[in-house]
C-alpha cells in the first residue's frame, strides 16, 4: 500500500484506534514541523491532555453533596445547573451540516516520527451514497482515485494500473484500519466524526465542553461561545492508556449559508510514536451537480 493513500486515511486508525499497522509500516526519513494552527482552548489539544472523565448526573450530583451531607439543596442546584448546562450544548451537539452534494479540494500534509511528505487531495460527496477521493502527489506523477459506497471500496492506482475492489468492511486489508462510511464522510467535511451520548459539560468563559461517549469511544469537544464553532476534539478508546486522536478546526467560512472549518490539524499519539496530517480546504461547494467518474482500464490488473 503506498505510504501517500495511507498517509490520507490516517484518521482512520482513530476509528479503531487498537491498530497500530500503520505505525510499523511507514518508511521513516527525518523531518521536523510545528503546529500552524490556534485554538481557542489550547489546554483540550495539549500533548499533556488526559483522557476526558466521563462524568454522569450522579455523579455531579455525588460530588456535590459530598461537600454538604445531606444538604437537599446543594442536590437541588447541581441538577438545576446540569439541566442549564445541557440547555446549552445541545443544540450544538444536534446541529449536522444539511446537504446533498460537496466538493472540494485541499492541500494535505502528513508527517511521522521521522517522514512527512504533501499531496493535493480533491472530494466529491453525495451524502450517505458516495464518496469519491483523487489524490495526487510528486507533481503528478502519483495519482490515485478513490470511491467509496457504504457498501464497497475501489481504488485505482494510475502509475501501477492496478485496480483493488473490496466490501468496505474488508478495507483493513489496504488501508491502516477499518473505516466506516458515515466517519469518513464526516471527516471529509468537518463534523464529529462519531455520534453518542451526552455525559459530561464544562462551561467555560469563551468556551462549552461536551463529553460524549458510546460503547467504544470516549469523546471531548471544545465550541466557542462567540461563534458556536467547533475548534477542538479528542478521541480515544475507553481504554486508558491507548492511542489518542485530538483533532483541531479553524478558519470557518459560511458557503451557501453552511459554515466549514477550512483547515484541520489531526494528531495521533500511539505510545512515543506521534502522527500529524494538516489538511487546508482552498476550494468547497455545496450542492452543486457533480459526477464520479470510476472508468477502470481494461488493461489494468485487478488485486
Amino acid at each position: 500500500m503506498n505510504k501517500i493513500v495511507a498517509g490520507f486515511f490516517l484518521i482512520a486508525i482513530s476509528l479503531n484506534l487498537s491498530s497500530c499497522s500503520l505505525i510499523k509500516s511507514l518508511k521513516r526519513h527525518k523531518h521536523k514541523a510545528t503546529d500552524s494552527v490556534a485554538i481557542v482552548d489550547s489546554s483540550a489539544l495539549g500533548k499533556d491532555t488526559k483522557i476526558p472523565v466521563i462524568a454522569t448526573i450522579d455523579t455531579v450530583v455525588k460530588k456535590d453533596t459530598t461537600l454538604v451531607a445531606n444538604n437537599d439543596k446543594a442536590r437541588e442546584d447541581s441538577i438545576a445547573k446540569w439541566k442549564q448546562n445541557m440547555d446549552a450544548v445541545m443544540p450544538l451537539w444536534k446541529y449536522r451540516m444539511a446537504y446533498n452534494t460537496f466538493s472540494g479540494k485541499a492541500k494535505v500534509h502528513y508527517e511521522g516520527a521521522d517522514d512527512s511528505y504533501d499531496f493535493n487531495a480533491n472530494f466529491r460527496i453525495r451524502k450517505d451514497s458516495v464518496i469519491w477521493i483523487e489524490i495526487n502527489a510528486m507533481a503528478g506523477i502519483f495519482r490515485v482515485r478513490i470511491f467509496v459506497t457504504p457498501d464497497s471500496l475501489y481504488m485505482i492506482n494510475y502509475m501501477k494500473k492496478e485496480v483493488t475492489i473490496l466490501p468496505l468492511s474488508d478495507a483493513a486489508k489496504i488501508l491502516p484500519s477499518k473505516i466506516d462510511f458515515s466517519s469518513l464522510q464526516n471527516l471529509i467535511t468537518g463534523e464529529p466524526l462519531r455520534d453518542g451520548n451526552i455525559v459530561g459539560v464544562t462551561s467555560k468563559f469563551d468556551s462549552l465542553v461536551i463529553d460524549v461517549s458510546d460503547t467504544a469511544y470516549l469523546q471531548q469537544f471544545t465550541y466557542t461561545r462567540a461563534d458556536s464553532n467547533m475548534v477542538a476534539a479528542v478521541l480515544a478508546t475507553r481504554k486508558p492508556d491507548g492511542p489518542v486522536a485530538r483533532s483541531a478546526y479553524s478558519n470557518y467560512e459560511r458557503i451557501k449559508n453552511r459554515k466549514i472549518s477550512m483547515g484541520r490539524v489531526i494528531n495521533l499519539q500511539n505510545g512515543a510514536d506521534a502522527f500529524k496530517m494538516e489538511m487546508e480546504f482552498i476550494k468547497a461547494d455545496f450542492d452543486e451537480p457533480l459526477d464520479y467518474p470510476l472508468n477502470i482500464p481494461k488493461n489494468y490488473t485487478r488485486k
